[in-house]
């Protein structure tokens, strides 16, 4: 039964799913749109959490204070939150969103400890930051596009936005928990609820990222959704038994595999530098310092 395994490794686990999904979702990029891509994903999670909660999750009596914060939580991640990073993204490219959303586990165990009460200890917040500092270095390019001033500013903004969206929601998923603990339901609900909100900001996405998708690309986004159903089922259950401060800076591990991997699977877009070499030792480090002191 996965509830029997330790919520950390349970993210670990997650971290390891969700980086072959991204290896799947870039190369998929190839040959179609992000759109179509978090689309596809959503709704794979969603049918196959419901189909799951079925089968494994007595509900009686769906409580409403849960269904509001499981919704909430759908469309501030899943939703809002992708949108606004797709938009980020367009306007001053990866190179320069990525190291914004690196901090991501810092404003987690910030929201953990302000809303949730969580008590993280030393090494735990040490490891955090690691991470967060590592996975900084792993998206710092050299070289970078021209970007106009106008687009910078406003950039900026929608990837930090898009970063503390993406940190508070584990927040809105623990008020979920304590009214109903049904992981698989939640996750349904959660998926299916961004699923509607990426279809109904359609109109306002960047044209690039609803161009036009080609077979080769939908088969490529089935296999990333496929692998992050099994990222999602980690990823829920683990923050329904583990803290916050713990489950986040863990599951940003996912950039340290998605680097392993791009070196066999992506034809090495990602060289090894010295950069590249000290950014996964410190992710590296403050994994194991989360992992091994998270009590």
């Amino acid at each position: 039964m996965i509830l029997s395994i330790d919520p950390a490794f349970m993210a670990l686990s997650a971290s390891v799913f969700y980086s072959i999904t991204l290896i799947f979702f870039r190369r998929g990029l190839e040959y179609g749109s992000p759109f179509v891509a978090i689309l596809f994903i959503n709704i794979f999670v969603c049918v196959v959490g419901f189909i799951f909660s079925l089968q494994t999750e007595t509900i009686p009596e769906i409580s409403m204070h849960a269904l509001f914060w499981f919704i909430v939580t759908g469309i501030v991640g899943f939703g809002i939150g992708h949108l606004i990073a797709l938009i980020g993204i367009q306007k001053i490219g990866v190179n320069r969103s990525a190291p914004i959303t690196s901090v991501t586990p810092i404003w987690s165990v910030l929201f953990a400890v302000f809303f949730l009460n969580e008590k993280p200890n030393f090494y735990v917040c040490l490891g955090t930051f690691l991470i967060a500092a590592g996975v900084w270095t792993l998206s710092v390019k050299k070289k970078q596009e021209e970007v106009a001033n106008e687009d910078l500013k406003s950039g900026l903004i929608y990837s930090l936005t898009a970063s503390i969206l993406f940190s508070i929601m584990p927040v809105f998923l623990k008020y979920a928990y304590s009214y109903q603990a049904t992981p698989f339901f939640g996750m349904s609900v959660a998926f299916g609820t961004g699923a509607i909100a990426v279809c109904l900001t359609r109109p306002i996405l960047p044209k690039d990222s609803i161009r036009k998708t080609e077979k080769m690309g939908y088969r490529l986004f089935s296999i990333a959704a496929f692998f992050n159903i099994f990222a999602s089922i980690f990823m829920w259950h683990s923050m329904h038994k583990g803290d916050i401060s713990v489950i986040i800076p863990v599951s940003r591990l996912n950039t340290l595999w998605v680097l392993i991997l791009s070196f066999f699977f992506l034809k090495k877009v990602e060289t090894l530098t010295l950069r590249v070499v000290l950014g996964a030792l410190i992710v590296l480090v403050g994994g194991m310092l989360v992992i091994i002191f998270r009590f």
